[in-house]
């Protein structure tokens, strides 16, 4: 008896199909995975924008908490806590900073910087008091002397800033 012998394989046309459905499939899915990527990037920079503008609106609303006056004269926050003047105000950022304004808080002599990549909203904020303007930085003071909104907007790098706000009412 005798075995027949058949061809076995793919041919060339076979092959080059192949081909270029695995070449088409690896591009779309290389695509999508640096969609992906860059989304998670920007989502990842604003989630730590978004807590950085929180501790600091958390920060500010604390030692507004204890203090004994809160004024705005200006573009600046002054508190007066322990018989001490601490003045809250936003600068134009300088090198190593986040443009393109940061606050800075001035106490006893020494100046700190609270937070940076502060920028100005198309529109400041609603406020029934006197309303402290300055470049990302708003507070509200309510004509009881004790009550205080305030408002951070973030540089995210995007057309639209950030938003975080809080209101707060001092205690003493």
């Amino acid at each position: 008896m005798q075995l027949r012998r058949t061809k076995s394989g793919f041919s060339l046309i076979e092959m080059l199909v192949a081909s270029a459905l695995t070449a088409m499939v690896g591009v779309g899915s290389l695509i999508g995975l640096t969609n992906l990527m860059t989304s998670n990037s920007s989502s990842s920079a604003q989630t730590d924008r978004r807590i950085t503008l929180n501790r600091a609106v958390e920060y500010i609303a604390d030692e507004i908490r204890g203090s004994t006056a809160v004024q705005a004269s200006g573009s600046t926050l002054n508190l007066t806590r322990s018989g001490n003047t601490i003045t809250y105000s936003v600068i134009a950022s300088t090198t190593g900073w986040q443009a393109p304004y940061m606050l800075q808080r001035t106490a006893g002599g020494s100046t700190e910087m609270v937070v940076d990549g502060l920028i100005a909203p198309g529109a400041a904020p609603a406020c029934v008091g006197t309303l402290l303007s300055a470049n990302g930085f708003y507070a509200c003071l309510n004509s009881d002397g004790r009550t205080v909104g305030l408002n951070l907007y973030g540089n995210t790098g995007g057309t639209t800033p950030l938003a975080v706000e809080m209101s707060t009412v001092r205690r003493l």
